[in-house]
């Protein structure tokens, strides 16, 4: 069964929603999990992207930003190069075929999340305010909560979909 937590940012908190998220970035890919994260818009998971290029002076974590077509790129399989491939809202990802541990998306692109990798675990961090469909398909759902009253509000929602479905529940304020 899957485990949830919800991140609450709280009234305090300097960092935003971006930093925390890259920090659970880098904290999850340190434990060779896959990370897969759904931003609310294209922006938001431009500013994760860029954010990951910049974590730390000496790291680097290698990731796809789906939502950028300018910048998709991908390795081959086959020949191991890199290719430039543009996707289309009608078209999918097939996201085994590309050794990313960390792939961003949003709402509006279709990605087939094949999760048998060779990875030890997968998690899904959710920033959009709409329940993932395959949530249950990870071993790890992290739901990103913003320190607005309209984001906390969806997040209660959301929190008794899962509580009255019998998910394992844990929560952290992130000050």
């Amino acid at each position: 069964m899957t485990n949830i937590s919800f991140y609450l940012q709280q009234e305090q908190s300097t960092k935003s929603l971006e930093q925390i998220v890259s920090q659970l970035i880098y904290k999850a890919y340190q434990q060779d999990n896959f990370i897969y994260v759904q931003t609310q818009n294209a922006e938001q998971a431009n500013l994760i992207d860029e954010m990951l290029w910049c974590i730390q002076d000496d790291t680097f974590i290698p990731h796809l930003n789906v939502s950028n077509q300018e910048n998709v790129n991908l390795l081959d399989n086959n020949t191991e190069d890199l290719s430039l491939i543009k996707l289309t809202p009608e078209q999918q990802l097939d996201s085994d075929k590309y050794n990313f541990p960390v792939i961003i998306n949003t709402p509006t692109k279709n990605i087939d999340i094949n999760l048998n990798r060779k990875r030890k675990e997968e998690l899904l961090i959710n920033l959009d305010e709409q329940i993932p469909l395959y949530f249950s398909r990870f071993h790890r759902f992290a739901e990103i909560i913003s320190k607005q009253e309209t984001a906390k509000s969806q997040a209660r929602k959301r929190y008794k979909f899962y509580k009255d479905r019998g998910y394992p529940l844990i929560t952290h304020e992130i000050n």
